[in-house]
């Protein structure tokens, strides 16, 4: 009989440690994201990092210039200029690590850059793979002719950046072709902007669909200077 006791037990036993083995939560694995208002930036500038990780009960944050925090949405000003990469650690609940990164560029304020992001009239959604060009007049501005700046292209962001300019007034031209009848465009809004020296000049300028390619009248309207 007691042979037969023990034989009954030991299975027992086996079913028994396979409930506590088996009673630990699966805990998804975390997914670390952010995102962050400038890639580029300046010295002295706030930079606000948005956190937007899955799955996870903690955050380390490293900004590549010595400095760290466990805050979720940090804010951070970079003392120096330079390329930084910022790193966000995201822990889950079984203490699962999972790394995001992205590089700032941080320079210092020269006698003037401008900081120009493109947006939809109307919603403020940003406009992407728009050209923006810098006219020193209006007249340039109206023929298109004799532009001070070079093209540039809008980011996914809508965000366009021209350094070291000479502080003036400039007219902004801003455009993206949709077929050959219709294109986004600044020209019946704010397309002025003062670029003042020695800071980081901040305007927002609005596009709407335009059906045709030749500008209508002469309408010089201040953009919208951003904070």
């Amino acid at each position: 009989m007691k042979t037969k006791y023990v034989v009954l037990f030991l299975p027992l036993l086996f079913v028994l440690s396979a409930c506590i083995i088996n009673s630990h939560p699966d805990y998804p694995d975390p997914e670390a994201c952010f995102k962050t208002t400038y890639t580029r930036t300046f010295v002295g500038e706030k930079v606000k990092f948005t956190n937007c990780s899955r799955n996870a009960k903690q955050y380390e944050w490293d900004f590549g210039d010595g400095t760290v925090t466990d805050i979720p949405n940090p804010i951070h000003v970079f003392t120096e200029s330079g390329l930084y990469s910022v790193t966000l650690t995201a822990i889950g609940e079984d203490g699962t690590h999972s790394f995001a990164a992205r590089d700032i560029e941080v320079k210092n304020v020269s006698s003037a850059d401008l900081d120009i992001i493109v947006k939809h009239m109307g919603t403020n959604d940003p406009v992407a793979d728009c050209q923006v060009t810098l006219y020193a007049n209006e007249q340039d501005w109206l023929d298109l002719k004799n532009p001070v700046s070079e093209t540039l292209v809008t980011n996914a962001n809508g965000q366009v950046f021209f350094y070291d300019i000479v502080p003036a007034v400039y007219y902004v031209d801003a455009q993206k072709p949709v077929d050959a009848q219709q294109f986004y465009s600044n020209e019946k809004l704010g397309n002025t902007v003062e670029v003042f020296p020695e800071t980081m000049n901040r305007y927002d300028i609005e596009v709407e669909l335009l059906q045709s390619s030749k500008k209508s009248a002469k309408i010089a309207k201040p953009a919208k200077q951003r904070k």
